[in-house]
C-alpha cells in the first residue's frame, strides 16, 4: 500500500460539524475528515484543470477521486512538532477516578478489581512500548449575532445567537492519501492544495488552512508497526468509525455484525469496547447534508484468541483495505494489536503551540460593553429595590405624612436623581421648620424615619450588599446615590397610593 503523507496547519478557526444538537450550537468533530478532505483536493484539481466541476465518465476523475482507488484518511492532531499523527484513544483504556496517572487496558484484564476506573477524556492518543501520551484538540468558542441585511445589525425578530465551538487555529493535523496504485497518488500530489477552506461558515471567518504535502511511502502502516500477528491472541482497534450494514440491507452499529465483515467464528470474539455513533456529512455541491448513519465508533476495541492463519489473513487483508462503506472517506480503518500492556505510563503532549493573537478591543467597542454591563446592573438593581422597598413599607409604624408633603418630597426626588444638593438642600430646609418635621418624624420605617432612610449608613444602602458583589460592573458614586433615591422614592409613591386608599 503507497501512503502520500501531508500537513494541515488552521489559519482560521476550523468548523466541521454534524447534524446534532440545538441548531442554533455547531460544535465541530475533534478532527478533519477525509470527506472534507478529499472536496479541497477535488476544488484544487478543478481549478488546475480549468473545468467547473468533475466529470464522472472521465475514467481518470473516477479513479482519482470517485471509484475508492484513492482513499482520503481522516486526518488527526499531529503530535507536537514530531511530524506524527496521533491516533484515537482506544474505548478499553481506562484511568483511575481522582488519579489520571493509574491507566490500565481492559483489553488485557477485564476482571473487577473493586476500583473504579473511568474512560479516557482526550479523544487521540499515541503509544510508545508501555507510555501512553494523552493528545487532545484545542478549541475555541466564539459567539456570533445574526445581522439584518438592510440595516446591518441585529433586530428584534432577526437577531438570533450562534455559538461556534470550532477548532482553534494555529494547530497542526497529520492526514494520508493512500492507494494500490503509486501512479494515482503521482496525479494527487500534482494538484495538491496550497491555501484552502474547509468546513463551514467560510465567510464568517472560518476554514482557512495550508497544506504541506510529503513524500509517497512505499512501505506505510497506519501505526508505524509491521510486526506478525500472534494468533493466540489479537486486539484489533477502530482507527475511524466503522459504517456496516447487516444481512438485511440495515445499518447496524454493532459488535458482532463487524464480526461477521471480518469472517471470524462467532465464539473467537472474547471482549468488547465498542460504542455507536452517528455519522453523516455535507455535499457542497448539492449544497445538501448527508443522509446520517449508525456507524462503531472510532477507538471501539474486539479482542479474539485462537484465530486461524485463514482468520489472520482476512484480518490482515481488512487493516490494509478498509471495512465497510464509505472507505474512500476514511471510513472502516482498523488495526491489530496496536496496543499491549495492561498497564500503561501516562503523559500529556506538551500544548508547543502559540496561543492565537488577541485582537485589542476598539474603544467604541468597550463603550457598548459598558453600556450593557451598566444596563444589565440596573436591571438586577431595580428589581432589588421594589423588593426592599415592600419590606420597608410593612415595617412602617405610625402616622403617614401628610398627602401634599409627600407629594413634595416624590417631586424633590426625582428632581435630584442626578444632583444630591437638591435632596439635601431640601432636607435641611424642612428640618428648621419644627411643625413639617414633626408631621415626617411621627412615621417610621424599620425605626428610622424618611430622612434617616435617605442618610442611612451603609449596612442598609450599599449597593453590594444589597444586590451582591459587583464583578463585572463597578458601580459610580452617582449609581449608589441613584440607588438609595430610587429606592426612598419607591417607599414614597407605595405610602403616597395608601394614604389615598385610607
Amino acid at each position: 500500500m503507497f501512503a502520500l503523507e501531508y500537513t494541515i496547519t488552521l489559519i482560521e478557526p476550523v468548523l466541521v460539524t454534524t447534524l446534532d444538537g440545538d441548531p442554533n450550537d455547531a460544535v465541530t468533530l475533534p478532527y478533519l475528515p477525509g470527506s472534507a478532505i478529499r472536496g479541497t483536493w477535488v476544488k484544487a484539481f478543478c481549478k488546475q484543470n480549468k473545468i467547473a466541476q468533475l466529470d464522472a465518465h472521465n475514467a481518470d476523475h473516477r479513479a482519482l477521486f470517485l471509484d475508492g482507488k484513492v482513499c482520503f484518511l481522516n486526518a488527526y492532531p499531529q503530535l507536537g512538532n514530531l511530524v506524527e499523527r496521533a491516533l484515537p484513544t482506544p474505548l478499553s483504556v481506562r484511568y483511575k477516578k481522582h488519579e489520571k496517572q493509574s491507566v490500565r487496558d481492559l483489553a488485557f484484564d477485564d476482571s473487577d478489581d473493586g476500583k473504579q476506573w473511568k474512560s479516557a477524556d482526550t479523544p487521540f492518543c499515541k503509544f510508545d512500548g508501555s507510555s501512553i501520551i494523552n493528545v487532545g484538540d484545542r478549541r475555541i468558542l466564539n459567539i456570533h449575532t445574526q445581522r439584518n441585511r438592510k440595516s446591518g445589525r441585529a433586530q428584534k425578530d432577526d437577531g438570533a445567537v450562534f455559538r461556534y465551538d470550532a477548532l482553534r487555529q494555529e494547530q497542526s493535523f497529520r492526514g494520508i492519501i493512500i492507494s494500490e496504485d503509486q501512479s494515482l497518488l503521482l496525479k494527487i500530489t500534482s494538484c495538491k492544495p496550497v491555501n484552502a477552506w474547509i468546513g463551514g461558515a467560510q465567510s464568517a471567518g472560518y476554514g482557512k488552512v495550508t497544506f504541506e504535502v510529503g513524500e509517497i511511502n512505499e512501505s506505510w502502516t497506519e501505526t508505524g508497526s509491521d510486526e506478525d500477528v500472534d494468533p493466540q491472541r489479537v486486539v484489533v482497534t477502530c482507527l475511524s468509525d466503522v459504517i456496516l450494514r447487516d444481512q438485511l440491507g440495515a445499518y447496524s452499529p454493532n459488535a458482532d455484525v463487524l464480526r461477521e465483515h471480518m469472517g471470524i467464528a462467532k465464539e473467537k470474539l472474547q471482549v468488547v469496547f465498542a460504542k455507536s455513533t452517528i455519522v453523516g456529512g455535507f455535499n457542497r455541491k448539492w449544497g445538501l447534508p448527508l443522509p446520517q448513519a449508525p456507524a462503531i465508533k472510532m477507538g471501539s476495541v474486539l479482542v479474539f484468541e485462537n484465530l486461524s492463519e485463514k482468520e489472520v489473513e482476512q484480518l490482515e487483508l481488512c487493516t490494509q483495505n478498509g471495512i465497510g462503506e464509505r472507505k474512500a472517506e476514511g471510513f472502516g480503518r482498523i488495526t491489530l494489536n496496536w496496543h499491549g500492556a495492561l498497564a500503561l505510563n501516562t503523559s500529556r503532549e506538551n500544548d508547543t503551540s502559540n496561543p492565537p493573537t488577541r485582537k485589542g478591543v476598539a474603544q467604541e467597542d468597550k463603550a457598548v460593553a459598558q453600556m450593557l454591563l451598566e444596563r444589565m446592573w440596573w436591571q438586577k438593581a431595580e428589581q432589588r429595590i421594589e423588593a426592599t422597598a415592600n419590606e420597608l413599607r410593612e415595617k412602617g409604624k405610625g402616622t403617614i405624612p401628610p398627602k401634599s408633603q409627600l407629594g413634595q418630597f416624590r417631586s424633590v426626588l426625582r428632581n435630584g436623581m442626578g444632583k444630591p444638593s437638591i435632596i439635601e438642600d431640601f432636607i435641611q430646609h424642612t428640618q428648621s421648620k419644627k411643625d413639617a418635621l414633626k408631621k415626617f418624624s411621627r412615621f417610621r420605617l424599620n425605626g428610622k424615619t424618611l430622612f434617616e432612610l435617605y442618610n442611612e449608613p451603609p449596612s442598609i444602602v450599599d449597593i453590594k450588599a444589597t444586590i451582591g458583589s459587583a464583578d463585572v460592573y463597578n458601580p459610580s458614586p452617582l449609581d449608589r446615590h441613584k440607588f438609595k433615591t430610587k429606592l426612598l422614592l419607591e417607599i414614597v409613591v407605595q405610602l403616597s397610593k395608601k394614604e389615598q386608599t385610607a
